[in-house]
């Protein structure tokens, strides 16, 4: 089909910056598929059990896609095929490196609501000939996983002690938590405890704060520190990380401080 997107972004290469135009876009399942996740559930039964126990899934494939792209022409002379050069500077950025890349798509048409990111690597590239001419270069894409990710966001509240904030986790995984960074800016010194209420008054405590003091966690890294580089505040916290429940948290904070919370949400790919 056509391509739904000007511009395509993998890593630091941007298709534009290099005189590529997409014109198609076709992805590794049809209109009557399941959008391509097959899956395997692990299940067990024990004794005379009828229902058997649920140890979770695993996915049989990864989605493709490809993108092919034509050569832009600037001028009425210019050449609309592609000569060894280019095709050796633009086979090095994107098959150079064998790993998986973030790639996004610019101008989209398609996502209109958020930006969506795949973690992608290049496993094929194509050549359509004309004449005995390149015009035009596919790519195909394979994503690490089923899973896609929103940008990073951030959302920032101003709390009184007592006070309860609600924080919406509208993530695709519904069977894990979100494990996002919090800065917490105290008011006033001494003790400060973050209590998600949603999740059975799940409390992160951190002690002998002051009131010029930033505090960073990082819950999926399990990291905390302090603006105070000579504080040892690893002492002070009760090494009970942050982390949201899908759907409605309610945060309920001792003491009067800023709070930012900044997060990436998971998403099914779908195209």
């Amino acid at each position: 089909m056509n391509a739904f997107f000007k511009d395509i972004r993998i890593g630091d290469f941007v298709a534009s910056e290099h005189g590529l135009i997409p014109v198609s876009f076709d992805y590794s399942w049809d209109e009557e598929s399941d959008i391509a996740m097959e899956s395997e559930s692990d299940e067990e039964y024990t004794g005379r059990n009828t229902v058997p126990l649920d140890y979770g899934s695993t996915h049989q494939s990864k989605p493709e896609f490809s993108v092919t792209f034509i050569k832009r022409t600037c001028g009425i002379n210019e050449k609309s095929f592609f000569v060894n050069h280019d095709i050796r500077s633009i086979l090095r950025e994107l098959t150079g490196k064998q790993y998986y890349r973030d790639l996004y798509f610019l101008d989209d048409t398609l996502h209109t609501d958020e930006r969506i990111h795949y973690k992608v690597k290049v496993v094929r590239t194509e050549q359509r000939k004309i004449h005995g001419q390149t015009v035009a270069l596919k790519f195909t894409f394979r994503c690490d996983s089923f899973w896609a990710y929103t940008d990073i966001q951030s959302r920032e509240f101003t709390v009184k002690g007592g006070q309860t904030i609600r924080f919406y986790n509208s993530s695709d995984e519904v069977n894990d938590y979100l494990y996002p960074q919090i800065e917490l800016s105290p008011a006033d010194g001494g003790k400060l405890t973050l209590t998600n209420r949603s999740e059975k008054n799940r409390m992160t405590s951190i002690d002998n704060n002051t009131a010029d003091e930033i505090i960073f966690l990082d819950s999926r890294n399990e990291s905390i520190s302090s603006s105070h580089p000579d504080r040892s505040i690893l002492n002070d916290f009760n090494m009970k990380w942050p982390r949201l429940i899908p759907g409605m948290n309610l945060l309920h904070t001792s003491a009067d401080c800023k709070m930012k919370i900044t997060y990436q949400l998971l998403r099914k790919v779908v195209f």
